[in-house]
């Protein structure tokens, strides 16, 4: 005998119901459609120009990870590393962290 349908789940007063053996197709839908902003790592889109940050130099050398690194580095100084470009800097805080340690810091809180 076939299995009866399960009812559909119900969201909220507003919105549409779905079927069980739909939820995670809707929710990838919504999920993908719905814009996302990390204001938090100042990740944000081109138009908001010099706020915006971008890539993985970026997000290496965001300040908390700069701060674990300043706990664990070889002895550079803060002048001579803010001296370094850019990507020297992302370089020697992957280096430091994600090579020869694993970081203990926020950055790693939800693994």
């Amino acid at each position: 005998a076939a299995k009866p349908a399960a009812p559909p789940v119900h969201l909220a007063d507003d919105a549409l119901e779905v079927r069980r053996e739909d939820v995670a197709a809707v929710a990838r839908e919504v999920v993908d459609a719905t814009p996302c902003v990390d204001v938090h790592t100042h990740l944000f889109p081109a138009a908001h120009g010099d706020l915006m940050l971008w890539g993985l130099d970026a997000l290496l050398t965001y300040h908390y990870l700069v701060a674990e690194y300043f706990m664990v580095d070889d002895g550079l100084s803060h002048a001579a590393f803010f001296a370094l470009p850019l990507a020297a800097r992302a370089d020697r805080v992957w280096d430091a962290l994600f090579v020869r340690r694993t970081p203990v810091s926020e950055a790693r809180e939800y693994e």
